[in-house]
């Protein structure tokens, strides 16, 4: 695939981010999702695009999928949960979008009793998850982020005292990631001993690893960014607390809750049972319901 010499993504790829999401979801075995994206940009569509590659090769399985918009409202995203409740069974929602949508559907899912997990990916982590901007906190929500700021490591406590010393609040994950960005650039302008773009850009491909907040940084030959510190947070008690350092109690209630059909015959997560397609018993499915046709 062609790619611009000049160009080097400063996120982590979306499909590290997906096979994240889906180990963590394993891990507490939640087994049929719907996905639900933003249909504007590249990037929430890739995510959603990653997440739904990666499931295919797991035993997960996505029973529909449905997009957005920028300008969708709580009465849209009502609608959505509402059809989806009444025709499928699952267990979770993968959500690529923006935190301002994730916690718009959080509360409509809540309040039309969907019980279904919520994840997404690192682009919907920001303070709306928790409630500083307004809304109530999402309780619940997990989120792939690369940023641990329960860590111990030295230069992690030093960025975290000096960005609350001069801006006076906690650094989320993309100050981590421009703090990681700048070192990056710094790192390869000295192996280049040059400021010229193609220069960098060289030295950025044959980069040895730098030490970012994440962990170590480095690129991959499609100029992806690599690093293999990813993490999994949850709003909990209102705040983004990092999945590793869950107490085992609080590790329980992240599992995954029994399945119920529309018949109320219950359906555990991970079992062989048969399930029903809505379509092909006679009902339409959404018209924006789509999977991917790449060839699978």
């Amino acid at each position: 695939a062609e790619r611009f010499q000049l160009v080097f993504t400063s996120m982590v790829s979306l499909k590290s981010q997906a096979e994240t999401v889906v180990e963590c979801a394993r891990k507490f075995g939640y087994r049929r999702f719907v996905i639900y994206s933003l249909d504007e940009f590249d990037e929430h569509r890739g995510a959603a695009n990653a997440f739904e590659k990666v499931v295919f090769n797991s035993d997960i399985e996505v029973v529909s999928r449905r997009s957005f918009g920028l300008e969708s409202d709580c009465w849209y995203f009502r609608k959505d949960l509402r059809e989806w409740k009444d025709l499928f069974k699952f267990d979770a929602i993968f959500i690529a979008g923006y935190s301002k949508q994730v916690t718009a559907i959080y509360q409509q899912a809540k309040d039309l009793g969907v019980n279904a997990r919520i994840f997404c990916c690192a682009l919907a982590v920001s303070n709306s998850l928790t409630g500083v901007d307004g809304a109530p906190p999402s309780e619940g929500v997990i989120a792939c982020s690369f940023f641990d700021t329960q860590s111990k490591q030295p230069e992690v406590r030093r960025f975290i005292d000096a960005y609350q010393k001069r801006y006076k609040k906690m650094p989320d994950c993309w100050a981590a990631q421009s703090y990681g960005m700048v070192k990056t650039i710094d790192a390869a302008i000295k192996k280049a001993k040059s400021s010229v773009p193609v220069d960098i850009a060289t030295a950025l491909e044959h980069l040895d690893q730098v030490n970012g907040l994440p962990g170590p940084l480095s690129y991959a030959s499609d100029s992806n960014l690599l690093t293999k510190n990813l993490i999994m947070k949850v709003v909990l008690d209102g705040r983004l607390q990092c999945i590793k350092h869950l107490t085992p109690e609080q590790l329980k209630t992240l599992e995954a809750p029994p399945l119920i059909d529309n018949a109320d015959n219950l359906v555990h997560p991970g079992n062989d049972a048969k399930i029903q397609d809505p379509a092909k018993d006679g009902k339409t499915p959404h018209p924006k319901e789509a999977t991917l046709t790449d060839g699978r």
